[in-house]
């Protein structure tokens, strides 16, 4: 009887095992159908990513590993420029918009007020106080600022060529008259004086569209509304205007219903052309024949324009790659090649602000967050 009990113990101890082991069979099977049912390649999921907002990928990132790690290789991309919006009156904050989190920010910047703003790059700014008669470059993450020699000649339009601390930085300022005479002063941060010159170009330069004047291989490049390329080359303190084939770009258009914007990127220049009647084209100056040809693939990339420098940037989100962002327009904020057409869902513009230019978002965010931080302590 106990052999017998025993015999029977132990069938009913393998079919108990036998059913754990079936049921355990089904579990993974079916979780692993579950996981390939939700599975998403990497590839897949980072171009998914690049298609949200900053904030949404962040919130993405917590789901698992893998959505954790293509969150972290999309948020690697390069931070697209802040929207600088300049106060009306001198006692004003400057506000400081991020397309990327939606999100606005002010400083307060005593130095600029009572100040014009010329020209913005990297993280800089140029601006002129007419009671000092002295230009001035200064960063608003840093408060950094370099001060430059008083300038004595009148002068329209001004830029610079790089980082202050460069040793390559060249300051540009120039003024047209009498349609063929240019006078260019040019200096270096930490200079005693201005080094000033004036030209006589040998084709007919009118005046300077002031969206128009980049910085690119170490000269100045300016555009006429007749379409002429003139160049400055501070080395060589030549000026030199060239008269290729630009017909193009103004035949059958009116002056106020085309606007011109250019910007340089890896050594070459475009122009982006704005118009009521044709739309908007971008083209690319052939630096040998200086003559502008039209583009109809642009690869990806991103435009920033704005009156006082415009930024060509390539390693922005998905959502933002083949599209012009505009930083002042009334009516549209940014145009999608894509899609071929203007849009206007993208940020809204204060009220009380003249004007709004492009500038480089600073290393550390902390600088901006601090400045919240602190408004919100205070109310």
């Amino acid at each position: 009887m106990a052999r017998g009990q025993r015999k029977s113990n132990k069938k009913l101890k393998f079919s108990f095992e036998e059913k754990r082991n079936k049921k355990r069979i089904l579990s993974t099977s079916t979780e692993q159908d579950q996981e390939l049912d939700f599975y998403l390649p990497t590839d897949v999921l980072v171009l998914i990513f690049t298609l949200l907002s900053f904030r949404d990928t962040s919130r993405a990132a917590g789901v698992c590993r893998r959505w954790r790690a293509a969150a972290a290789t999309v948020q690697n991309l390069g931070k697209p420029p802040l929207l600088l919006h300049l106060p009306r009156y001198g006692y004003q904050r400057y506000k400081f918009f991020d397309l990327s989190l939606s999100r606005s920010d002010s400083l307060s910047l005593p130095i600029c007020r009572r100040g014009k703003l010329y020209y913005v790059r990297d993280r800089w700014m140029l601006f002129f106080k007419a009671s000092m008669q002295t230009l001035t470059l200064f960063c608003p993450y840093t408060r950094e600022s370099v001060q430059l020699p008083r300038l004595s000649e009148e002068f329209k339009g001004a830029a610079f060529s790089g980082l202050p601390k460069s040793p390559d930085c060249v300051v540009f300022a120039i003024t047209i008259s009498e349609h063929t005479h240019a006078t260019i002063s040019s200096c270096r941060p930490g200079d005693d004086t201005w080094t000033t010159v004036t030209y006589q170009s040998q084709h007919p330069f009118h005046s300077c569209i002031w969206s128009c004047v980049v910085a690119c291989n170490g000269c100045f490049y300016c555009m006429s509304p007749s379409g002429h390329v003139g160049v400055y080359d501070p080395m060589q303190r030549t000026w030199t205007v060239f008269n290729g084939d630009h017909d193009h770009l103004v035949e059958g258009i009116s002056l106020h219903k085309r606007r011109w914007f250019t910007a340089e990127h890896s050594g070459d220049i475009f122009l982006v052309r704005t118009c009521v009647i044709d739309g908007l084209t971008i083209y690319k100056l052939d630096q040998t024949e200086f003559n502008w040809l039209k583009v109809t693939d642009f690869g990806g990339l991103t435009i920033f324009v704005s009156p006082k420098g415009s930024y060509i940037k390539d390693n922005m989100p998905g959502r933002m790659r083949d599209c012009i962002f505009f930083s002042e327009d009334k009516y549209f904020t940014r145009y999608s090649l894509h899609h071929g057409r203007y849009f206007s869902d993208c940020f809204i513009r204060p009220k009380d602000t003249d004007e709004a230019v492009w500038i480089d978002a600073p290393e550390d965010n902390s600088v901006l967050e601090g400045s919240r931080s602190q408004q919100a302590s205070k109310k």
